[in-house]
């Protein structure tokens, strides 16, 4: 059984990577998806036996039931003002779609290896960074200059380069890097998850999303930081030894980055990312500016939920409700998973929303704790890193991003029992 739910998980991995990203119909990806997430929700339901909750899972599960009763309320309010169902199943959909998922958790530990889903992630996260260097290699290789590699950056090609899969290529390693108790000392296992790391982070560069960027950037720091705090609640001798191979590393990787910005390809592509964090107003039509969300979307989304009524301003204006943006365009959604929750949920979908992501991370933390695994301190790692991304690009509405949410929600809630049973 274990087997046919490391497949049924793969695939919904798999097809959330390929499907569209933000479909407009109903499409045989999402079919597919939603068939899966309810197979391993049925198979998972008919495996869990004597499961017990203790205060930790209780946290967690009363969190999930807030964020839940959240997206209902949104759901009402927006039929509610008129909204078809149509729309609003378009805007709530991909959330509710994988909750299913979320059952594995309450299954015998068994059931959900942690290591076999680390490998899964990183898999499919292999996969769309392959994606990544296609695409940026048959359009973007040739560029002569700045201004014609941001005009022909990939995310304008194909929207599913945003899809934060890879995000998990980049940081999942980290672990096996640090190699604390996670597989046998050996350089093999170092050099390879270094090579996953590299090819994650330059699947992120080639995008030339700041976003992403940055993300892969900010789940690194995290995890540096958890395994530090990690390290000296143990009292470890090892955080000295860390600091040190930390550091070798670093400086090696920035001579290396000095070395391959001779080559005049990857020196237009760093130019490209340069230009990306800098107002580039001379490059007309190819960057949004650094104030652009916060002007056109950001105030006029949180203007219009200060202008509603009492109900709207503690529920928000119900899912699918369209705002006004400043360049006269309406969207039913924000570049900012936190001001998506407060416009669409008010003051509760906020505190639901909050509460949820600080509830996952925080047992994911505790978990590394029982199991003495840092795999664990990688998975709150990439929840950090993906809640960042959140806040800069709208893909807490990709089925992709779901998908992974909700099997960290799931990793959090499975009760490892022995040690072995990780990988």
């Amino acid at each position: 059984m274990q087997s046919i739910l490391n497949y049924l998980i793969f695939g919904v991995l798999f097809f959330s990577l390929i499907s569209t990203p933000a479909p407009t119909h109903l499409e045989i990806c999402d079919v597919i998806l939603l068939m899966l997430s309810l197979l391993i929700g049925l198979i998972s339901m008919s495996a869990i036996k004597n499961y017990y909750i203790n205060k930790i899972e209780c946290r967690l599960i009363l969190a999930i039931s807030f964020y839940v009763s959240y997206l209902c309320i949104s759901t009402v309010l927006g039929l509610a003002h008129g909204i078809s169902f149509i729309t609003i199943a378009r805007n709530i959909g991909p959330y509710v779609n994988f909750l299913p998922l979320l059952l594995i958790g309450f299954a015998p530990s068994s059931l959900l290896r942690p290591g076999h889903v680390a490998i899964m992630l990183i898999l499919v996260g292999l996969l769309q960074a392959g994606y990544h260097f296609f695409l940026y290699f048959t359009t973007s290789i040739h560029s002569d200059t700045t201004r014609d590699i941001l005009i022909g950056r990939i995310t304008l090609i194909d929207p599913r380069t945003s899809l934060p899969l890879f995000l998990a290529l980049a940081i999942l390693p980290v672990s096996v890097f640090f190699n604390h108790g996670l597989v046998p000392n050996d350089k093999s296992f170092s050099l390879l998850s270094i090579t996953m790391i590299i090819i994650g982070f330059f699947a992120g560069i080639v995008t030339l999303t700041r976003a992403i960027i940055l993300s892969i950037f900010f789940g690194w720091i995290v995890f540096i930081g958890l395994y530090l705090y990690y390290q000296m609640n143990l009292q470890s001798n090892q955080i000295k030894p860390v600091i040190r191979k930390l550091s070798f590393y670093t400086i090696c990787l920035a001579f290396i980055l000095l070395i391959i910005l001779n080559i005049p390809a990857v020196r237009i592509l760093f130019s490209g990312i340069v230009a990306r964090f800098y107002n580039t107003s001379t490059i007309v039509g190819v960057s949004d500016y650094s104030n652009g969300r916060l002007y056109d979307e950001w105030l006029p989304a949180f203007n219009t939920w200060k202008q509603t009524d009492f109900l709207g301003l503690l529920f928000g204006v119900g899912a699918g409700q369209p705002f006004l943006l400043a360049t006269g365009e309406t969207h039913t959604y924000t570049h900012n998973l936190c001001l998506y929750s407060l416009l669409y949920g008010g003051f509760y979908g906020l505190f639901a929303c909050l509460w949820l992501y600080f509830s996952t991370f925080k047992v994911l933390i505790i978990r590394a704790f029982e199991t003495q695994h840092t795999l664990y301190l990688g998975y709150a790692s990439l929840l950090a890193s993906m809640f960042f991304y959140v806040q800069l690009f709208a893909v807490y509405k990709l089925l992709a991003f779901n998908a992974m949410l909700i099997l960290l929600m799931a990793l959090a809630l499975n009760r490892q029992t022995e040690r072995s049973m990780i990988i």
